[in-house]
């Protein structure tokens, strides 16, 4: 039993192959939801793109934070030999 599944035009079409081998059934969907979904597709659109940017920000504000404290130790490292280098002399 072999079965296709194509689109067109916003039908979605089943074709589905009996036993037989000579036999085609051809069911036709006309899905309301279909359409529903594409009248929902800007505001999916919209939550997508705002969820990529809490994403991207999350992200950034987490290598911002990671480059303020390697920064911060490099200071404190730097102070720390200054003030060795300041008691040899």
């Amino acid at each position: 039993m072999g079965i296709g599944a194509g689109s067109s035009n916003k039908n979605q079409i089943l074709k589905i192959q009996s036993s037989l081998g000579h036999h085609w059934v051809w069911i036709v969907f006309f899905p309301r939801a279909a359409i529903k979904d594409d009248a929902k597709k800007p505001k999916k659109a919209k939550e997508k793109a705002e969820k990529e940017k809490k994403k991207r920000l999350k992200r950034l504000d987490k290598e911002a934070t990671a480059f303020e404290a390697a920064r911060k130790k490099r200071v404190e490292e730097a102070m720390e030999f200054q003030k060795r280098q300041n008691h040899t002399r």
